[in-house]
C-alpha cells in the first residue's frame, strides 16, 4: 500500500515481478520483463516495489540483485562472490548461478540450487503426485500425457 491505494503484484513462475496494478483501477502501473539470466529487456513506470528478477531485492544504484547470503549479477549471469557453502554444492564452479539453469532452477537464498519441481504442474494446472519429488521434468510430463490418456480424463490435481 501507498499514498492509501493498494497493488497487486503479478509475479512468473521463478517469482520475478513482472506487473504492478493499481487494486482499485486495474491500472498496470509497472511492468517489466526479463531475459532468461535476469537482465531487464523492458520496463515501465514508476519501481513500486524493489523485488525483481526470481523475487530477488534489486540494487537500483549497482544492478546487482540480492538472494540471501551473496549478489547476483545479472549482465555476467554470476554471483559476485565465492558460495558460502563452498563445493558442498552441486556444482565445482562457486560462482556460476543456478547451475546455468535459469529457467528451471532458483537459488532463493544464495547457496543452493533448487529444482522447480512443480513447474509442469503450474504450467499445465496437473501433476502425477506419485512424481513429486522427481527432477526430470520430461518424465514427469510424459506420465502426465500417459495417465492422462489412459485414466479416461481422471488426472490428479497439484498437491499443494
Amino acid at each position: 500500500m501507498k499514498d492509501e491505494i493498494r497493488y497487486t503484484i503479478i509475479s512468473d513462475h521463478l517469482g520475478s515481478v513482472r506487473q504492478v496494478i493499481n487494486s482499485q483501477t486495474g491500472a498496470i502501473v509497472q511492468a517489466q520483463s526479463f531475459d532468461a539470466f535476469g537482465n531487464i529487456e523492458n520496463q515501465s513506470g514508476d519501481l513500486l516495489v524493489p523485488f525483481g528478477f526470481a523475487g530477488g531485492l534489486t540494487d537500483q544504484d549497482t544492478g546487482l540483485i540480492r538472494f540471501g547470503a551473496r549478489d547476483y549479477d545479472p549482465q555476467s549471469a554470476r554471483w559476485t562472490s565465492k558460495d558460502p557453502i563452498k563445493f558442498n554444492g552441486d556444482t565445482l564452479n562457486i560462482y556460476r548461478y543456478v547451475n546455468n539453469d535459469p529457467v528451471n532452477r532458483l537459488d532463493s537464498n544464495g547457496k543452493s540450487p533448487e529444482w522447480l519441481d512443480d513447474g509442469v504442474c503450474s504450467i499445465t494446472g496437473y501433476c502425477d503426485p506419485t512424481d513429486a519429488d522427481s527432477n526430470d521434468w520430461w518424465d514427469t510430463l510424459i506420465d502426465i500425457w500417459n495417465d492422462t490418456a489412459t485414466d479416461e480424463g481422471d488426472v490428479n490435481a497439484c498437491a499443494s
